[in-house]
């Protein structure tokens, strides 16, 4: 009972903890516990991420965290312990290096073929961390077709990716590579 109360509480963070406008994702993603369907486990194990955008929400995300979790546990008469381990950062494009790859889009397969997210994505990527170090760009290549299996999610098991767009793919970078390396930065 306690790990369902815990749960359920970790998502009024989004709604109750951060300004509307910070955009945030608390996923329990396990829950481990008990040996038996008629036994009440005399403990229980969640496991999860947060994706945050904003940095300032990433350092105090631990601490909302473990108050709740604690203090919930606590309020049914139980104990919590909370291990946090971050990763990755917000993955955040260097402007002139988005320039570069509009050029190189530009160049490779037409400016047309170039698609502007309208949102961040809340996706997790080890890539933030390059790009928190050199100027970084991550894109992504559209992998789908006529075939309805290649609209599905990135994760779905039935996904099948439209392999002729890596080619299209590695054009595009390979262009963005060498105009970078002649010094195309604008």
């Amino acid at each position: 009972m306690i790990t369902s109360y815990i749960v359920t509480k970790l998502q009024t963070i989004i709604s109750r903890e951060i300004e509307p406008t910070d955009s945030a994702v608390i996923t329990i993603g396990t829950i481990n516990g008990g040996t038996a369907f008629n036994v009440i486990p005399s403990e229980a194990e969640l496991s999860g991420t947060v994706r945050v955008l904003n940095l300032e929400l990433c350092k105090n995300m631990p601490a909302i965290i473990k108050r709740i979790v604690e203090k919930t546990a606590e309020s049914m008469n139980g104990e919590a312990e909370l291990t946090y381990t971050y990763g990755p950062p917000p993955l955040v494009n260097t402007d002139n290096m988005i320039d570069l790859l509009e050029q190189s889009v530009a160049k490779t397969i037409g400016s047309e073929q170039l698609v502007h997210m309208d949102a961040p994505s809340m996706g997790s990527e080890d890539f933030a961390f390059y790009s928190q170090k050199v100027p970084g760009l991550f894109f992504r290549i559209g992998t789908h077709n006529s075939n309805t299996n290649s609209k599905l999610p990135l994760h779905s098991p039935e996904l099948i990716f439209d392999e002729d767009s890596l080619s299209t793919g590695v054009g595009v970078m390979c262009n963005t590579a060498l105009k970078y390396l002649k010094g195309g930065i604008v």
